[in-house]
């Protein structure tokens, strides 16, 4: 109780801490998860709580959580359903503790984060997330995320694929639904429907790169289309490779980065500015 109170008097009327008011970390803890309360679903509330994780750790979950959350109003509510329940997966009560140290509370946050901003809603197509897809030869592939444009209805299907023990995040694979005739693509959604995928993806994992992660293309020789994505936005290795680098020297990977606010730091890894 004293330390609540601690807290209500370090808070202005805005809901937020003052400046310079130290408290103390599980006084902060219980600040934040009482934020949080206003807009992360109760489920996952108590599965944080439950997490054998340091305080600071567990108060990035609240904080960082909040946020998306609350910004996922907007999104329909089979696509906050997915994101409460990929949040669950990823903070999975054994596995999250035991790799916290390649995997942390921002990393994952930042991953939750590029869901979210994948599934935001757009003027000419939209992204919707699906359990299950379904392919022409009989192959099921699961957790999927399909683009629809209306009037066209699905176009393409990708999935994106995180490690749960590493930082390794990858688009896993792209492909179009077949039957749907891609030169119109153009005029529907106003470019070659595997460059507004790869544009959107790219944009949605801004804060993933702001939490020292790395996007891949697991690529492939199986399909045309992996050979213009490789041409448009992948490094072109001296060895043959199945997880591909974005490259920042070519034109449309660097007007993304520059647009992101991504610039190279001295070892040649990817940062944000703001970092």
């Amino acid at each position: 109780m004293k330390g609540m109170r601690r807290v209500k008097k370090a808070i202005n009327a805005r809901g937020r801490l003052k400046r310079r008011e130290r408290i103390s970390s599980k006084a902060r803890l219980a600040f934040e998860r009482q934020r949080g309360r206003r807009y992360i679903p109760k489920a996952l509330i108590e599965h944080i709580g439950r997490l054998q994780i340091p305080l600071k750790e567990k108060v990035v979950l609240y904080r960082r959580l909040a946020k998306i959350f609350g910004e996922a109003k907007q999104l329909s509510e089979d696509s906050r359903k997915h994101l409460l329940n990929k949040a669950i997966e990823m903070l999975d009560a054994d596995a999250f503790p035991k790799f916290l140290h390649n995997i942390n509370a921002e990393l994952t946050a930042a991953r939750l984060q590029m869901l979210a901003d994948i599934l935001k809603p757009r003027k000419r197509f939209s992204f919707k997330y699906k359990s299950e897809h379904r392919f022409p030869d009989g192959f099921t592939e699961k957790d999927v995320y399909v683009m629809r444009a209306s009037g066209v209805g699905e176009i393409a299907v990708f999935a994106i694929h995180f490690h749960p023990a590493l930082n390794r995040n990858y688009v896993w694979f792209v492909q179009g639904v077949k039957g749907v005739d891609m030169r119109k693509m153009p005029r529907v959604i106003g470019k070659p429907w595997y460059r507004a995928i790869m544009d959107e993806v790219i944009r949605s994992a801004k804060e993933l790169y702001k939490a020292g992660g790395e996007l891949k293309v697991r690529y492939s020789t199986e399909s045309q289309v992996y050979e213009r994505i490789k041409k448009e936005y992948l490094k072109e290795e001296d060895a043959p490779r199945m997880f591909l680098r974005l490259d920042p020297k070519k034109p449309r990977v660097e007007k993304l980065f520059e647009e992101m606010g991504i610039i190279k730091n001295s070892k040649g890894n990817n940062l944000l500015k703001s970092c």
